[in-house]
């Protein structure tokens, strides 16, 4: 089916054969919603770059924070055991020694 599509506002058509919807002014598909047919590309680009490169960056950058919790946790837990250790040892103390009275 041969279809003419004009018109200066963009709509959405979507074919029968369910083939992707495209733009009727700028004929890009799949058809872009909220964006003008100039910004198009553009985005296209920035989302390319993203797949690209920021993603692994981000990633990175998640797996970075990641491992400063992970460091911090253990830290944490560490003292803790010290400090648990440490009342431990002053108990000890208490019961087993005594008070010098000189």
């Amino acid at each position: 089916a041969n279809v003419v599509l004009a018109g200066p506002k963009a709509q959405r058509w979507k074919c029968e054969c369910d083939a992707p919807e495209i733009c009727t002014s700028c004929r890009q598909s799949p058809f872009h919603h909220r964006a003008s047919c100039s910004e198009v590309q553009a985005l296209r680009e920035g989302w390319l770059e993203w797949v690209r490169r920021g993603r692994m960056e981000f990633r990175g950058e998640v797996r970075a924070v990641t491992e400063r919790e992970k460091a911090h946790a253990l830290a944490l837990q560490e003292s803790l055991q010290r400090h648990a250790e440490l009342e431990k040892d002053e108990a000890w103390k208490a019961a087993h020694c005594r008070v010098c009275p000189n």
